[in-house]
């Protein structure tokens, strides 16, 4: 299932019944790397797996990380593959998956640190303390590496979690977005200046004005939402735009 998804191929409705039954049969038997490829796929295809898959491969994967077996790579995209089906895990899976994703965060890539904070936010589910501080701290060793993507999000989530970045996380982030906001699409635009004006950060001067200057470049593509969010985040700020921001 995993090679077929990757190829973008769905499969027909004859085949994904077969090939379901049988990951249920044998998801007693199922690796981490199992779990973690056959979610991240149906997710991929658009396919909710059957109740009976769900169960089972849940059942697996609480298994798996209550054993400590996951590494970074399968708690992410486990994380992300279910949210991505719209499945809010039980509370014990979900506790043992971010005690898993909290003891493995110094294994976190950018993308791991995107996908699983977005796939909490997905479900609904703040992350605990340990995690965030986790989380926190990983994505600050690695603010350089972080594509606009990353950053982007990074900041959005957080900020829809009502959680406000510790300083030091918060000019690593910063820094980032200044050399990568010329990456900006306008919706990377609108949720980095959303997100921080919601979480009462005004941007510093160097920032401020690459973000001006690509919200300029960007005017004309931007949407309804994406110029009053704009618009909003710089008033909540207290910045008042540039002309040339004013004018497009």
């Amino acid at each position: 299932v995993w090679a077929l998804a990757t190829m973008g191929v769905t499969p027909d409705e004859e085949l994904l019944r077969a090939m379901q039954a049988r990951a249920t049969a044998l998801a007693g038997q199922f690796t981490p790397q199992n779990v973690s490829n056959t979610v991240w796929a149906l997710a991929t295809m658009g396919v909710t797996p059957d109740e009976e898959l769900l169960r089972a491969m849940q059942a697996r994967a609480k298994a798996t990380a209550l054993a400590g077996e996951f590494n970074s790579h399968d708690v992410a995209n486990t994380l992300w593959a279910l949210a991505k089906m719209g499945v809010t895990p039980d509370e014990e899976l979900l506790r043992a998956m971010q005690s898993q994703a909290t003891a493995l965060a110094k294994d976190f890539t950018p993308r791991h640190i995107r996908n699983t904070m977005r796939a909490l936010l997905q479900m609904r589910v703040t992350p605990n303390e340990e995690l965030l501080r986790a989380m926190q701290s990983q994505a600050t060793v690695l603010a350089g590496e972080f594509t606009f993507d990353d950053v982007a999000n990074m900041v959005w989530a957080l900020a829809k979690m009502r959680v406000t970045p510790d300083d030091e996380l918060l000019r690593a982030m910063q820094a980032r977005t200044t050399v990568v906001v010329g990456e900006f699409t306008p919706h990377h635009v609108s949720i980095t200046v959303w997100a921080l004006a919601t979480m009462g950060v005004t941007p510093d001067e160097e920032l401020l004005r690459a973000m001006q200057a690509r919200a300029t470049a960007l005017a004309g593509q931007f949407t309804p939402q994406n110029v009053s969010n704009t618009v909003w985040a710089l008033a909540t700020m207290g910045v008042t735009p540039d002309e040339e921001l004013l004018r497009a």
